[in-house]
């Protein structure tokens, strides 16, 4: 099934990482949704990124995702773009692209508009990370309470039959995962 939204990957010396304007992100081989993605590769390697979406909820009613549903269909999402995506390229050698998209396909609203800018770098330093900024507006008149963002990621950060693990550092509310040899 082809993306409802527009794809754009982010491409450095070390680092290839395809977002959309749909809360969605990877679309690689290997992926939960394969979509002619790069995926996540760090220095020319395999897609380390089986999925990894946005997700927005305030109430167990009122939840926009873009990962997969409860019966594993992970080609739709909750999400619609809005109006074309802005590239930028400073001197200085980052590359930003800023989209916004709604939650206006989930079965009940927020309703929300959200603006994601992404910003990898070409600089040798800086090279092998992308920054993802999430900027969430209430598009109603009516207040938002207990609203909540979440973005979600499973990276398959080992070879076949190995494991990855996720942990949690408290004094900086933080979930990480990372190889089962490495250190956090």
């Amino acid at each position: 099934v082809p993306p409802a939204g527009t794809l754009f990957t982010h491409l450095t010396n070390d680092l290839a990482f395809t977002v959309s304007n749909v809360g969605q992100y990877g679309f690689g081989d290997s992926s939960a949704y394969a979509a002619s993605g790069a995926g996540l590769r760090y220095r020319n390697g395999r897609n380390l990124l089986y999925e990894a979406g946005l997700v927005v909820g305030r109430n167990s009613l009122q939840l926009a995702s873009g990962v997969r549903d409860s019966v594993g269909v992970s080609y739709y999402s909750d999400f619609r773009g809005i109006g074309a995506p802005a590239f930028r390229q400073s001197a200085a050698g980052a590359q930003a692209l800023e989209i916004m998209c709604d939650d206006r396909a989930a079965d009940i609203p927020i309703p929300v508009t959200i603006r994601q800018t992404t910003t990898s770098f070409l600089t040798v330093a800086e090279a092998g990370f992308v920054i993802l900024e999430f900027a969430i507006r209430n598009a109603s008149v009516e207040p938002i309470t207990n609203l909540r963002l979440g973005f979600f990621s499973d990276l398959d950060l080992t070879g076949p039959g190995s494991a990855d693990i996720a942990s949690y550092d408290a004094s900086r509310r933080l979930y990480a995962q990372s190889a089962a040899d490495a250190q956090l």
